[in-house]
């Protein structure tokens, strides 16, 4: 399955992210698609200032976009081949901003970035990435440049037969994790977490409840989820994709994170549900958590029918 046919890499024009730029580059090619470099300079404060030191003929910001397009010209040729047509992008503005613009504009169907996170910890998320996975309408990879081959993908659903929301991002995360698993000729592992609410609060009536009600109730409960997950699994191919499925239980954020370490995955796919069909999208507790607390990759999806808060700004420059 050609999952995307238009991706959109952006690139801050450092040569450090030449390997998440090349993995863009193997995924365009193995999807036949195209494939654009977007560059954003951050507009800088006191221009005014300098201008008024330079010769007048000199258009200091026509000057910076063309220097930044070199840069990713010079950053891309070498990868560069028949097979993946790429073009070259340069905007002002902010650049979570700018990308989102440029999806809107030209409908690209991916977003890719290398990992920004910085500080001690080596986030995989700085605030780009962060805000592209919140207000991005389409599915965004965050790429942790440590990962060179996704031998291992993990695919965390949430199976839920009432809930319409879930279910279209259920839907997405499984169709491209296993056009992922083989492209990449990967091991899918796919996770569902599942619990009883309100356990606790059960067994704690014990003298009005009887233990065995409450652990009937957890049985009835797993297989219900077992159910569901398998109904899902069904609606999707695993031919020639070796896989594992997992259904702990417990907090989903927790048991996702501790099976992404335990069974070194290189790539999570996953969905950020949060509210629906309000702009400016907030992700779900779990997305927020496990984003903060994984090393690997990540693909995160959005709800059908998601509208980003951001609109197109004709006031945009670009070269």
């Amino acid at each position: 399955m050609k999952r995307f046919k238009n991706i959109l890499y952006y690139s801050d024009g450092k040569d450090a992210h030449r390997p998440a730029l090349r993995i863009a580059m193997d995924l365009a090619r193995s999807n036949q698609a195209r494939l654009t470099v977007l560059g954003v300079i951050e507009r800088f404060h006191g221009s005014h200032h300098i201008h008024g030191k330079v010769d007048s003929s000199v258009d200091l910001h026509d000057l910076a976009l063309r220097d930044f397009r070199t840069g990713l010209e010079h950053l891309t040729g070498p990868m560069r081949d028949g097979d993946v047509p790429v073009e070259v992008d340069v905007r002002w503005g902010t650049p979570f901003l700018e990308v989102i613009r440029a999806v809107l504009m030209h409908k690209y169907d991916l977003v890719m970035l290398a990992s920004d996170g910085k500080g001690g910890k080596q986030q995989l998320l700085g605030s780009t990435g962060l805000r592209l996975m919140r207000k991005c309408p389409c599915p965004v990879w965050v790429v942790n440049e440590s990962h060179r081959k996704f031998k291992r993908i993990l695919a965390a659903v949430n199976p839920d037969p009432y809930d319409e929301e879930h279910q279209g991002v259920n839907r997405q995360v499984m169709e491209l994790a296993t056009s992922l698993a083989r492209i990449e000729k990967s091991e899918l592992q796919i996770v569902h977490v599942w619990n009883v609410q309100g356990e606790e609060a059960l067994r704690r009536w014990h003298i009005h409840l009887p233990a065995e009600t409450v652990d009937r109730v957890v049985a009835e409960t797993e297989e219900d989820h077992r159910t569901w997950l398998n109904d899902l699994l069904a609606k999707h191919s695993f031919r020639g994709i070796p896989h594992k499925i997992h259904m702990p239980r417990g907090a989903p954020c927790e048991k996702i994170i501790s099976l992404a370490a335990k069974n070194r995955i290189d790539l999570i796919v996953m969905g950020t549900v949060g509210r629906s069909g309000i702009p400016g999208f907030i992700m779900g507790n779990t997305a927020e958590t496990v984003l903060a607390n994984v090393r690997c990759s990540v693909l995160a999806v959005k709800p059908d029918g998601f509208v980003t808060p951001v609109k197109p700004d004709e006031d945009s420059i670009q070269i």
